[in-house]
């Protein structure tokens, strides 16, 4: 069963990217996101239409992990490497100093994690935390 209270805080980050993004392209990642990681439009908005916030990382599904780390990957903020590019995020938009501090602050502590899904993850619930 769908709990969107345990996933809403992923909605909060991508909402940042795709603020920084602005690309007419956002439904498209989003749909294709969506179907490759078998998670409904009534899920997702269930997701988006929820206001409360869940750092628990352990109680996020996996699915919406997944989802998270397709959009990011989409959005080319994924270097060759499935680590997040800061030089890809540069050139999205103009980020504030403390975004671009807080993504380097994430990015160095889970580097290294070999599970692409919990690594973007990891790095979204890091830079909300930091917020």
């Amino acid at each position: 069963m769908f709990d969107c209270t345990k996933n809403a805080y992923s909605i909060i980050f991508l909402g940042f990217l795709f603020i920084v993004v602005q690309s007419n392209s956002q439904d498209e990642i989003i749909n294709k996101c969506l179907d490759k990681n078998n998670i409904t439009k009534n899920q997702y908005e269930k997701l988006i239409k929820h206001g409360t916030v869940d750092r628990e990382i352990g109680n996020i599904e996996r699915k919406f992990k997944c989802f998270m780390h397709c959009v990011v990957n989409e959005m080319g903020v994924l270097g060759s490497d499935g680590y997040l590019n800061m030089k890809q995020v540069e050139r999205l938009g103009e980020l504030r100093d403390t975004d671009r501090i807080t993504f380097r602050k994430c990015k160095k502590l889970y580097h290294g994690e070999s599970d692409s899904c919990e690594y973007v993850s990891n790095i979204i619930t890091c830079f909300i935390a930091e917020q």
